[in-house]
């Protein structure tokens, strides 16, 4: 479709936009996104609400094309065959591993663009997958409980973990917690599956913990982890020289 004779004016007059407005469509296929819902949902069962729909109203609010979920609704009503409140209860119980599988999705669908491409940027070790990851307690919102919205401290929505390939600049995973208040390392039992041999793993000092670092050494990889103050253990051997950068 997008090589048929009405699009030739656009891919001449401006390729790029032709070329981003296919990878998108590429990444966010509706009959891979359904697929993925019918893999991954625990519980969660499609009637006449497809997820791929839903994923295309979120896109319009994450964007900012929609203020909130309603207006996103009245943009896509014909597409739509149930009500507001049906998409509300959709959306409420679409499960933290679809979301996550769905970032997986997208991140190796994009993935696989830029490596076709070339557009891979410097490795910072050859030979070697350098993994970043770090948390990020989701935004306290306002649209949310009507009793809150006059509080100052918003209640937290829910806490995750991302993970960033510094190869390709994309989040390729994310771990997920609807505790808002959850602490980071009470993720850290989902990262280690994830870790594999010849990995390095980049990280703030929240993630220097024994078990964490001693998971990945067992996994016959590495880490570049700022050390924790409480860090109880020492060094087997002299550490090497300290150098001096330009954040300390």
């Amino acid at each position: 479709m997008i090589l048929a004779p009405l699009f030739e004016a656009y891919i001449n007059a401006s390729p790029l936009s032709v070329m981003a407005r296919a990878t998108v469509e590429y990444a966010l296929s509706q009959d891979a996104l359904n697929e993925l819902f019918e893999q991954e949902a625990i519980d969660g069962y499609t009637k006449d609400l497809l997820f791929s729909t839903t994923v295309d109203l979120m896109s319009l609010v994450v964007c900012n094309k929609a203020l909130h979920v309603q207006a996103a609704f009245k943009q896509l009503k014909n597409r739509i065959p149930v009500s507001l409140n049906s998409v509300y209860e959709k959306l409420k119980h679409i499960e933290t591993p679809v979301s996550a599988a769905l970032v997986r999705h997208t991140g190796q669908r994009c993935a696989d663009v830029i490596n076709e491409l070339g557009g891979t940027c410097q490795p910072l070790l050859p030979g070697y997958r350098v993994q970043i990851i770090d948390g990020n307690h989701l935004a306290a919102t306002q649209k949310r409980l009507k009793v809150t919205r006059q509080h100052t401290a918003g209640p937290l929505p829910g806490q995750s973990l991302a993970i960033l390939d510094p190869a390709t600049m994309l989040v390729v995973d994310v771990l997920l917690c609807e505790d808002g208040h959850a602490q980071e390392r009470s993720l850290f039992d989902q990262i280690l599956p994830r870790v594999q041999a010849k990995d390095v793993w980049i990280a703030d000092r929240n993630f220097c913990t024994i078990d964490l670092l001693e998971g990945i050494r067992q996994r016959q990889a590495f880490f570049v982890i700022r050390r924790h103050a409480n860090l109880t253990v020492e060094t087997q051997d002299d550490s090497s020289k300290e150098v001096e950068t330009e954040t300390g």
